[in-house]
C-alpha cells in the first residue's frame, strides 16, 4: 500500500464510482479498477461493494479516514519543507472550533500579522473532539478549543468562563432567563452540548423540544436569524454576528458555562513564532 494507492481510493470513495474517479485522476476504468482490487487483496478484506454507486464496509471507512489523515500528513509536511526553505516565513497549522471565530478574525489574527508580516496561516475549523484527533495527528499544531474535553496529554491556557445564550428573532422579556423560560420551545442546539441539555431539562422537568441539532455554532446563529426556533451557543460565539441584531439573553444555568482553550501537545518544542502567537491570543481574551 503506498500513497498513490491510498490517493485513488481515497478518490473512488468521494467520486461514489471508480469511472467518475478514473476520470477525475485521468488514467482509464480497468487499470483503476485493478488497483482496488489488488488493495482489497493485500489488506486481506473487502473495502466497498460495488453497484450502481460504491458502499463502503466497515474496513473501507476506516481506510477511508485513516488516507485522509495520511495524506493531510503529507501534503502539511510538504507545505512545512517549502516554509522552511523559504527562511524568514513559517506557516502555523492551528485549528479552531466555530465558536472562537470572533476572537480570532476579529482581533488576533489581523493584529499578530500586523507585527509578523511574513508568517502564513493554515487554519483548520472543526469541532472540539476532532481538533484534538489533528493534533494527536500532529496535522495541527495548535487548537483552540471549548470544554468540557480531557486535557490530560495537552498543554492547556484557559480563557475566561463563559454563559450559555439563547438567541431568537423572537423577545425574551428579559436580559437573563431559566430553563423554564425554554419549555416547549423549539431550540436549535450545539449537538456537543445535546446530552447535557437533555439531562437538565430532564432534572426540571421541562420538556427539551429540539428543532434542529447542529456541529457548527455559526450554522445554529444563522439558522436562528430565519426565525426557525431558539439558539443555544456559548456568548462569545454569537460577537461576530451582533450585526443581525437578533434578540439575546443569557441562561442563568452554571452546568452551561464554557470556557474556550488554546492546547498544545506536550513535549513539543513549538517554533518562538508560535509561542508569540499564544501570547497575543491572550492579550485578547
Amino acid at each position: 500500500m503506498d500513497i498513490h494507492q491510498l490517493e485513488c481510493f481515497k478518490t473512488v470513495v468521494e467520486e461514489g464510482s471508480i469511472l467518475r474517479a478514473s476520470i477525475k485522476l485521468n488514467i482509464s476504468q480497468p487499470p483503476l479498477s485493478r488497483m482496488m482490487s489488488q488493495l482489497e487483496e493485500e489488506l486481506k478484506t473487502t473495502l466497498f461493494l460495488r453497484g450502481k454507486s460504491i458502499t463502503l464496509t466497515n474496513t473501507g471507512k476506516l481506510l477511508y479516514e485513516r488516507a485522509c489523515s495520511i495524506l493531510d500528513l503529507k501534503n502539511n509536511t510538504l507545505k512545512e519543507i517549502s516554509t522552511l526553505e523559504m527562511k524568514n516565513e513559517i506557516t502555523l497549522n492551528i485549528g479552531i472550533v466555530s465558536s472562537s471565530t470572533n476572537l480570532l478574525y476579529n482581533h488576533t489574527i489581523p493584529h499578530f500579522h500586523t507585527n509578523y508580516p511574513k508568517v502564513r496561516f493554515n487554519i483548520q475549523e472543526a469541532n472540539t473532539y476532532q481538533l484534538i484527533e489533528l493534533l494527536n495527528q500532529k496535522l495541527i499544531d495548535l487548537a483552540i478549543v471549548r470544554t468540557p474535553f480531557d486535557a490530560t496529554n495537552f498543554i492547556v491556557e484557559y480563557f475566561h468562563k463563559e454563559p450559555m445564550i439563547a438567541i431568537s428573532k423572537e423577545q425574551f422579556g428579559d436580559s437573563k432567563i431559566n430553563l423554564k423560560n425554554l419549555d416547549g420551545k423549539p431550540l436549535i442546539i450545539y449537538r456537543r452540548f445535546k446530552e447535557l441539555l437533555i439531562q437538565l431539562f430532564k432534572q426540571a422537568q421541562l420538556e427539551f423540544n429540539t428543532i434542529a441539532e447542529v456541529d457548527d455554532a455559526k450554522t445554529a446563529i444563522l439558522l436562528a436569524s430565519t426565525g426557525l426556533g431558539i439558539t443555544l451557543v456559548p456568548q462569545s460565539a454569537y460577537r461576530t454576528f451582533e450585526h443581525l441584531n437578533l434578540n439575546v439573553a443569557e441562561i442563568t444555568k452554571k452546568e452551561l458555562e464554557t470556557c474556550l482553550g488554546v492546547i498544545q501537545r506536550k513535549g513539543d518544542k513549538l517554533n518562538a513564532t508560535y509561542t508569540a502567537f499564544i501570547e497575543s491570543i491572550g492579550k485578547e481574551k
